[in-house]
């Protein structure tokens, strides 16, 4: 139950968090309205699910005996995720929005694949909650996953047609910022924890 609780949490934070998708869902929700900005959700959603099932299958691949390995992908994976943790809770309270063409289920579907967040994300979770070899908690955290972004990023879509103004104030911004960014960081010093003591 703990670890299905860290999951969930840590999910729903990698999804919710800002990031170059979540950034443009925002804007076009702003600029496009709530409708026109689902096609987009859907390709990102779906993008990232493959992308990280992907991620999961090549890691499937690599000597499992070789706990280097994994212990190397489990540390990369924390520092990345510490790092971008960090980043979020200090971040810039504001956010540019820009008059762009209205994004599509294609573009959101090469962007994802482009998106460094996307792929971090994917091989800290692979790694850090040790669903290397184990394809029923790999499918469990994907689905675990895509209810999250579909939640979250429809969210953004929604915030950024209906209630711009709270993301656009700075003293609301930053406590989003805060609590995503430290969200993040303790569930990265968790499962380091869990690692240490398992």
């Amino acid at each position: 139950m703990t670890l299905f609780i860290a999951m969930t949490v840590f999910v729903f934070t990698m999804s919710a968090s800002p990031g170059p998708v979540n950034i443009i869902i925002l804007s076009s929700g702003l600029n496009h309205g709530f409708k026109k900005t689902l096609p987009f959700v859907s390709g990102a959603v779906f993008s990232f699910i493959a992308l990280f099932l992907l991620v999961s299958l090549g890691l499937n691949q690599i000597d499992l005996q070789n706990s280097l390995i994994i212990k190397v992908f489990g540390l990369c994976g924390a520092i990345f995720l510490l790092y971008l943790g960090f980043k979020i809770a200090s971040s810039k309270q504001e956010i540019k929005i820009n008059k762009q063409n209205r994004p599509t289920f294609m573009q959101a579907v090469l962007l994802q694949w482009l998106n460094p967040k996307a792929w971090g994300a994917s091989v800290a979770a692979v790694s850090a909650f040790g669903l290397i070899g184990s394809t029923q908690l790999t499918l469990a955290f994907a689905a675990l996953y895509f209810v999250a972004c579909y939640i979250s990023l429809t969210l953004w879509a929604w915030v950024g047609h209906k209630l711009s103004y709270i993301l656009q104030t700075p003293d609301h911004l930053r406590i989003f910022n805060l609590v995503m960014g430290l969200s993040l960081v303790i569930i990265v010093l968790y499962l380091g924890y869990q690692l240490t003591v398992n």
